[in-house]
């Protein structure tokens, strides 16, 4: 394809993401999932007009433009599948609803083909967001793309990864894919592969990104680790209890012998999960301590996590103290809890 294998600048960059960019939209064609199959749904209405147009159960729907109508149809939440991304043209209107809709708002119109092409004009005015918004997803991932290969090919403070090959891709997977074997063949092969953990600049740490309506993943905004997978935890036991009383008995040996825990990249933890396992933990071990890497973005929110899953102190870089006084006040004020330097004896300590 002449396409550089070994990034030396900025215009190497360009003609990679150039390729990629075509490549998503005339190969991979990931509209596919956001919008309606206007074919299909034509097909799909003219099906339910001919076989006996039901009732319409809603509001008055006589003179609406199409604008209104997709609005409407948004507002009812007639159209299934939106933001779901699950297979292609996945987002859809019952046929009955549509046609049941169309001869509300056209009830004079007997000719099925006449109000199936009315219905599509629907459809058009449905699908313009949603083009738009597959659109905006797509520039996202493209620059997160090119900030990560600059920082990971090109930039003097980065790793310098070299040449790209099969081994050493663009850029991370963010999958870690399990062989099909004898341990694995009990499960479909879509439930193999397996999203990886990682972090996110600025995220919300209530919301799971690897749960919708969270698209990190389609934006390429996950900074990827490639050595740990997010697990299904659920809303609770119940969810997964298997999973559940897996991590119960793992918590639970680990408090038997440990004194503390260190909770590694707290803010990307369910707090759900982190409450009830620390919880149990302290069952076994009362007077368990622990820190936490917690960077929430904010002091207020801090103060949540540290009160929800009872934190004994947080971990912080060094060198964000620019000074001998500052660093004293990070350690004072996240974790040792007593001034530096301080001319007070602790016997106990």
């Amino acid at each position: 394809m002449g396409l550089p294998t070994r990034i030396k600048s900025s215009s190497d960059i360009d003609v990679l993401l150039g390729s990629l960019s075509a490549k998503i939209r005339d190969e991979l064609r990931l509209w596919q999932y956001y919008v309606l199959d206007r074919v299909k749904e034509r097909t799909n209405v003219l099906t339910a007009l001919n076989a006996g147009v039901p009732t319409w159960h809603g509001p008055d729907m006589k003179g609406k433009s199409v604008e209104e109508l997709a609005a409407l149809l948004r507002e009812l939440d007639k159209i299934e599948g939106l933001g779901q991304f699950a297979a292609r043209y996945g987002v859809k209107v019952n046929g009955k609803v549509a046609a049941s809709l169309i001869k509300a708002v056209f009830p004079d119109m007997s000719d099925p083909e006449e109000l199936a092409t009315a219905w599509v004009r629907v459809v058009d005015v449905i699908n313009v967001p949603l083009y738009r918004e597959w659109e905006e997803d797509t520039k996202v991932a493209l620059e997160n793309i090119r900030n990560r290969v600059e920082y990971t090919r090109l930039a003097d403070h980065g790793p310098k990864l070299g040449e790209i090959t099969s081994t050493n891709p663009l850029v991370e997977s963010y999958f870690t894919r399990l062989p099909h074997n004898s341990t694995t063949s009990t499960h479909p092969r879509s439930a193999l592969s397996l999203a990886n953990n990682g972090w996110i600049w600025n995220a919300d740490p209530l919301q799971n990104f690897a749960l919708l309506p969270s698209k990190s993943y389609l934006r390429r905004e996950v900074i990827v680790w490639g050595d740990c997978v997010k697990l299904r935890y659920g809303d609770s036991p119940a969810s997964n209890p298997w999973l559940w009383d897996y991590m119960t008995s793992y918590v639970t040996s680990l408090a038997s012998i440990f004194d503390g825990f260190r909770i590694d990249n707290c803010h990307s933890t369910p707090l759900n999960v982190g409450m009830v396992l620390l919880d149990k933990a302290r069952v076994v071990r009362p007077d368990l301590y622990v820190c936490a890497e917690l960077f929430t973005g904010s002091e207020e929110m801090d103060v949540y996590f540290v009160s929800r899953l009872g934190i004994n102190s947080l971990i912080r870089e060094a060198y964000n103290g620019h000074d001998p006084k500052d660093l004293s006040r990070l350690l004072y004020r996240f974790g040792v809890d007593r001034p530096i330097g301080e001319n007070i004896l602790y016997p106990s300590l």
